[in-house]
């Protein structure tokens, strides 16, 4: 019998110590696997991993527009949490943290 794994994503604030505040700009996140429950082999075994794809996505940021708007700086935290359908207590997480550096945009016009 295979463990059914159901996965979740949610983005925080590294410096809110609660991970409650949302991000300074409005985000989208998404992982390429085509359903929430996926079925799992024992550890160890073929089919026992799962890879995937995070994406993210800043709604606020646009490089088109002029002037352009560039993500705030700022760090945020991903966690990737799954848990099993059948015992919901035990979870695995998965954290990542994306250090969004402070973008200064300078163009330069050479004159005569």
């Amino acid at each position: 019998l295979m463990p059914s794994t159901a996965y979740t994503t949610d983005l925080f604030l590294e410096n809110n110590p609660l991970y409650t505040l949302p991000t300074t700009d409005s985000w989208t996140s998404s992982i390429n696997l085509s359903n929430t429950i996926i079925q799992m082999n024992p550890d160890g075994t073929q089919g026992s991993i799962v890879d995937f794809t995070l994406n993210l996505e800043n709604l606020d940021a646009d490089l088109d527009s002029s002037p352009k708007y560039y993500a705030s700086a700022e760090t945020i935290i991903i966690e990737v949490v799954s848990s099993y359908v059948n015992n919901p207590l035990v979870t695995d997480s998965l954290t990542f943290e994306v250090v969004i550096q402070p973008i200064a945009d300078l163009e330069v016009i050479l004159t005569n």
